[in-house]
Parts: structure tokens; sequence; C-alpha cells
């Protein structure tokens, strides 16, 4: 933290409230939105912590104006593929996208991932969208966690997944 604070001293940065937005009636989103403020204060900044509901951030957050930063959560599978990660996976004139990022390098490489049959190609291509984003701070992974699950042991044909599968169950 104290890399961060000295960092942060040799910006022009003046004080300006950072507004984080935190659901309350998301429980993983809550708690990462709780912990990024935590963090910015750690690190000198002023933070405005604002909670409301999921649905009440997700409209503000297209508003584009009233806010500075939101934690969200994401599945592994969820973010598996460039395609599938909305975290990165933005058009450049998806005025919806969080944040509103745009680097139309990474546009063009989301279409030649699409298109590219070779894995090994793709995993390249993977890397050189890696290299964009987080090299250009679109997107700051700032931890992870497991999410326990608990079944009855009268269930069968339970198939591991990280998200809930229905299909294939039995119940005796």
């Amino acid at each position: 933290m104290a890399a961060a604070r000295a960092a942060l001293k040799a910006t022009a940065y003046k004080g300006e409230p950072v507004i984080v937005m935190a659901a309350n009636d998301l429980e993983a989103a809550r708690v990462s939105s709780t912990i990024l403020a935590d963090r910015l204060k750690q690190a000198g900044f002023t933070v405005d912590l604002q909670v409301m509901d999921w649905a009440a951030l997700l409209a503000r957050r297209t508003k584009k104006i009233g806010w500075s930063v939101f934690g969200i959560h994401a599945l592994g599978l969820d973010l598996s593929s460039p395609l599938t990660n909305s975290a990165i996976n933005f058009a450049c004139k998806d005025a919806a996208s969080s944040g509103f990022m745009c680097d139309t390098r990474v546009v063009g490489l989301f279409d030649r991932f699409a298109r590219e049959p070779d894995p090994d190609k793709r995993r390249d291509i993977v890397g050189e969208i890696q290299s964009i984003v987080y090299g250009e701070g679109l997107v700051v992974p700032f931890g992870q966690f497991a999410q326990p699950a608990a079944y009855r042991t009268s269930l069968t044909g339970l198939i591991p997944s990280a998200i809930p599968l229905f299909w294939n169950v039995e119940k005796p």
C-alpha cells in the first residue's frame, strides 16, 4: 500500500472524491465494492461510498456522470473467453459498457479471435488482448474467491460446474 500512496502523491490528484457505487442486494458485488473503497482510502483517495440496489447501480452507470468506479464479480466460466468476458468485451460504441472504455485495438482483436480456428493462434490473440486491457488499466482485477456449494446427499447425477446445472439430477 505504501507504493500506491507514493504513486498517488506523484500525480496531480487534489483530493477530489472518488465515488464508489456498491450494490446492497448482491453480496459479492457489495463486498467487492466495499473492499475497493477501503483500498482506495488506504492509498490516499477521498472516497464517497454510495450504496444502492443493483438495478439502480446499472441505471446510474449508463448516465456516465455521478460515479467513478464500482466492483463486480464474475465466474471463471464467464471469463474463459474474451467473447464472454463482459468486463473487457466492449465495442467502443456501446454506451452501456462498464466505464465506457474504448480501445479500438481490442475491438479488432476480438474480431480476429472470433474468426481464428487455430487454438494456438487464439491463445496468442488473448495474450495481446490482455496486454492492452491490463496495461492500459481498462480493467483492474483486485481479488478472487471461491464460493462453496452444498447439495443433498440423496441427489445423484450432479455435474460439477462453476454454476448450478440442474439437468441430469435425480432424486430417489
